[in-house]
């Protein structure tokens, strides 16, 4: 197998850096990082007014959090739940999630 290295960048830095001053939708597809770009959204977090992602329930992608995790800090943050779809055929479904604040 090839190695292939990449640059990341946190999300909070990557806003500072293009000046986004407000986000309608972030939507994060990260395929079991889901957790960890929210937390690295850090303060930022407060600049966004829905966020949708989703969340596998099998062991088909290795994470290190469950989705109480991602709903109990998403609770934190000012956000409440306002849609959840099952996949078809997989054990994952999609969650938009509201800036209550």
């Amino acid at each position: 197998m090839r190695e292939t290295k990449i640059s990341l960048i946190k999300l909070a830095d990557f806003i500072d850096k293009k000046k986004i001053n407000n986000i309608d939708i972030l939507k994060i597809d990260t395929e079991g990082y889901e957790f960890e770009v929210l937390k690295g959204l850090e303060q930022k977090i407060s600049k966004i007014k829905f966020i949708y992602f989703e969340h596998h329930y099998d062991n088909m992608i290795k994470k290190n959090y469950k989705y109480s995790d991602i709903h109990d800090y998403l609770k934190s943050k000012g956000f409440h739940k306002v849609f959840k779809i099952k996949m078809p055929l997989r054990k994952s479904f999609d969650y938009i999630y509201k800036k209550t604040i």
